[in-house]
């Protein structure tokens, strides 16, 4: 579970910290009100995904695109879950 911003107790689960997106939100479980993401983390989160999924064209092998994309996709969700910070909808 995360902080919300609005009451500052642990109402945001995994999941819901998982599916945010620039434009998305969800509600926290204590005090029902809406939390989003900040849309310039949550970019800048998504570059290494980005970046790994352009630099597979430049490899032959399915083992080498799996060496390529599944750091990139793993660094990214990794960034978004402890760079990207939740704010107020």
């Amino acid at each position: 579970m995360y902080a919300c911003p609005h009451c500052r107790e642990r109402g945001i689960s995994l999941a819901g910290r998982l599916f945010l997106g620039p434009a998305g939100t969800t509600d926290c479980a204590r005090c029902g009100k809406a939390v989003g993401a900040d849309p310039d983390r949550v970019y800048t989160s998504a570059a290494p995904a980005v970046a790994a999924f352009f630099g597979s064209f430049f490899v032959s092998s399915l083992q080498a695109h799996v060496l390529v994309l599944v750091p990139g996709i793993l660094l990214s969700v990794l960034l978004l879950l402890t760079y990207a910070t939740l704010v107020k909808r």
